[in-house]
């Protein structure tokens, strides 16, 4: 019996995956797309994919996946609880007055605090005399969007499923353990990591915060303006900002850059303010009415990094890294293949540039002996990874478009 219900519970997690990724990638965009077309032809105007469009429909869509997904993962748990739960009670022999009770125990609609941790008072009893203030067992947590996107990309591109995920209710658990089609045990261990520093997140939680899907009205044309880590975001800055790109559009300028090969054609006064404001760039992007009076911002540094192979060669030998690849050792160790799935810094342009391109990498990267893969990816560039293994080196892999970019949902940013 128990071998049955875990067949059926790993099947019904399969189906609703396929169905998800099956809504998320063509539903959505589908919707979007319809209601686009109509909202323009309203205005007697025709719908063209622009780059504000594809964003939003990547959003959505990455929105919608991890969504599901954790609905899904919340079923799941409080289902295999309730399944528990009956099994001892029909084995103490079950009452109309114990059925009642069991259901009130498990309700249909669980809290996801409970669905994510012990159902009812399960924890209480599973916590036991051994439950103390230096050895509590940690409570399970979702996993992040990002090593959800990850996981989701490697996946459709394997044709792996997952087994098991990191709640983070034990020290030392293999973000995500995935298995090929029809396997019952675990042959490949997931590890995720992402190279965005703590300032850089910091940085863009406050730029999607103050400019994310906002207007201003006073702005003729939609802006590109590249922030650096120095920059203020919002208050007096970002009414000194308005005020500088509502007077560059009436002076007709168009772009304002801090380096030094673009400055002979500008003038000095534009580089001082732009200085001033702890910018580098402002260019203008169009005028078309999708972005008019939007701010773009970017916090792009164009070759800081070197080429992708020396990227990621540093990328391994830092503290972020170490602790991934001792867990992968482990799982090596236990005779499974190893994968290390690597989110870059998007404050560093060489990998982001090179995926949006596809401009396959260059150079045999210095991966310790116990790694198989490494699968490197942009929020730059989500819609691509790079992909390099012992058996075929470098690949450029393309991916659904809009999976990865729940990594970069509003979620992950606050």
């Amino acid at each position: 019996m128990e071998t049955r219900s875990a067949a059926e519970v790993k099947e019904f997690r399969q189906v609703a995956a396929r169905a998800v990724r099956d809504f998320a990638l063509r539903t959505v965009p589908e919707r979007y797309e319809a209601a686009a077309r109509a909202a323009a032809a309203s205005i007697n105007r025709l719908f063209t994919w622009t780059p504000a469009h594809r964003a939003t429909v990547s959003a959505l869509t990455a929105d919608t996946c991890t969504d599901l997904t954790l609905k899904i993962q919340e079923a799941i748990r409080a289902a295999t609880a309730f399944h528990r739960a009956a099994r001892v009670a029909a084995g103490r022999g079950l009452t109309l007055t114990g059925v009642a009770e069991l259901a009130a125990a498990h309700p249909k609609e669980t809290h996801r605090s409970e669905a994510m941790g012990f159902p009812g008072g399960t924890h209480r009893a599973a916590a036991g005399p051994m439950a103390t203030l230096s050895g509590m067992p940690k409570k399970p947590e979702s996993p992040r969007a990002e090593e959800l996107a990850a996981e989701i990309v490697v996946n459709q591109v394997l044709g792996t499923a997952t087994l098991a995920r990191d709640d983070n209710s034990a020290d030392g658990m293999i973000d995500a353990l995935l298995a090929g089609p029809g396997q019952a045990r675990p042959t490949t261990a997931l590890e995720v990591t992402s190279n965005l520093h703590e300032e850089q997140a910091e940085l863009w939680g406050a730029l999607h915060k103050h400019y994310s899907e906002k207007r201003f009205p006073k702005l003729g044309a939609g802006w590109l303006v590249e922030f650096t880590g120095a920059s203020r975001i919002g208050g007096q800055q970002q009414k000194t900002l308005l005020a500088f790109l509502t007077d560059l559009e009436a002076r007709g300028v168009t772009r304002v850059s801090t380096r030094d090969e673009e400055q002979p054609a500008v003038a000095r006064d534009d580089v001082d303010v732009l200085r001033a404001l702890r910018l580098r760039v402002v260019a203008q992007v169009g005028t078309e009415p999708d972005v008019r009076g939007r701010i773009f911002a970017s916090t792009s540094a164009v070759g800081s990094a070197g080429d992708v192979t020396t990227y990621l060669d540093a990328f391994l030998l830092g503290e972020v890294a170490a602790n991934k690849l001792r867990k992968l050792q482990r799982a090596k160790d236990e005779g499974l293949r190893t994968l290390l799935f690597v989110w870059a810094d998007t404050s560093h342009m060489t990998v982001g540039v090179a995926l949006d391109r596809a401009h396959r990498p260059t150079g045999q990267p210095a991966v310790p002996a116990h790694l198989d893969e490494v699968w490197l990816a942009s929020y730059f560039a989500p819609d691509t990874v790079f992909r390099w293994s012992r058996e075929a080196d470098w690949e450029v892999i393309a991916v659904p478009r809009g999976i990865a970019r729940a990594a970069v949902s509003a979620e992950c940013l606050h």
